[in-house]
């Protein structure tokens, strides 16, 4: 079981219908030899919040690319000092969007259980240095457990669906206000399928099978009200020595857990503030579309070996970072 325990998280089925497709261009800087030396928007970006705070209604919704994403990351953490920020016309105000990472995954064992988990890391904008001289992003762990699908699709898209309407929870608990901070969004997966899913229509098979299509794609329609933009990438999971990107391997060791709990104690939140994301794990979310390098020749025996020790690094990691326990 998951530990701290804290606060219960509502139910996942009643939540929204279709969301407009448009795609965002922001341009980013390459990496050179694995080193991001930053990103500039392209274009200002227009926010899609209550018409009382004074702001444009248009959400993009779009896929942009690993590279891109890691990118975003970045410049989230170089106190958005890159960033072109939104002007409020209304309250005359200026105002930098926050970036709000939300990496989901699902598991499904031998039993007819699944476990879905969500990692939803807020970097708020303008960040002050902490006594360390470094920033602490928040962070949001929800989980719980559901009945298997046929497709483990389904169960990625519903893991996506947890995490979105946790954050549109979250950010309407907040009070309003004119200098309230506004959010950019960027949906994590493994999953291309699940991607897909939300980022078009859900058509064929997909709406029929999936009985909860239409409740899912309004999770994503929902938050489009509230936030700046939503974008959607691929991440890279890792089995074998690699770390891999840590908020996507939490989400895979807290979904394996989840589905042998009960979501009388499985189903809650835990809220903290934690380090930001290394180097290692926005190169890892970089290089996710690049093709796989090839592994070293081993034994079954020793691709384990590697496999175990890369869990036991993460699970200590998780357990220092998120205050989190997996056994």
């Amino acid at each position: 079981m998951i530990q701290p325990p804290n606060a219960i998280l509502t139910n996942i089925t009643n939540i929204t219908q279709d969301g407009t497709e448009i795609s965002t261009s922001t341009q980013m800087m390459k990496m050179t030899n694995h080193q991001f030396t930053g990103v500039f928007p392209e274009e200002t970006i227009h926010a899609p919040l209550e018409p009382s705070r004074g702001i444009s209604n248009t959400c993009h919704v779009g896929r942009i690319s690993s590279e891109d994403a890691a990118g975003l990351i970045q410049t989230a953490y170089n106190h958005n000092s890159l960033l072109q920020p939104i002007s409020n016309a209304k309250a005359k105000l200026i105002i930098t969007p926050g970036l709000l990472v939300i990496s989901s995954d699902a598991s499904r064992g031998a039993s007819r259980k699944t476990g879905l988990a969500s990692i939803l890391r807020w970097i708020e904008p303008n960040q002050e240095d902490d006594d360390d001289g470094g920033c602490d992003d928040t962070i949001q762990v929800v989980c719980r457990r559901t009945l298997a699908q046929r497709d483990v699709t389904y169960c990625e898209i519903a893991a996506i669906a947890l995490g979105l309407k946790t954050a549109l929870a979250y950010i309407q608990e907040q009070p309003e206000s004119p200098s309230s901070p506004l959010w950019r969004v960027l949906i994590v997966s493994d999953c291309m399928a699940a991607l897909d899913f939300y980022e078009t229509k859900p058509v064929g098979m997909m709406s029929t099978v999936c009985d909860n299509s239409r409740a899912y794609r309004r999770a994503l329609t929902r938050l489009s009200s509230k936030v700046v933009d939503i974008s959607l990438t691929k991440v890279r999971s890792t089995h074998g020595a690699d770390d891999g990107f840590l908020d996507h391997a939490a989400a895979d060791f807290i979904s394996r857990t989840t589905r042998s709990v009960a979501n009388s104690q499985n189903r809650e939140e835990t809220h903290g503030k934690v380090p930001q994301l290394t180097h290692a794990d926005l190169s890892w979310l970089a290089q996710s579309e690049s093709p796989r390098k090839k592994e070293t020749s081993t034994t079954k025996q020793q691709a384990l070996q590697k496999s175990a020790q890369r869990a036991t690094r993460c699970k200590q990691r998780i357990h220092e970072e998120f205050d989190i326990l997996i056994p």
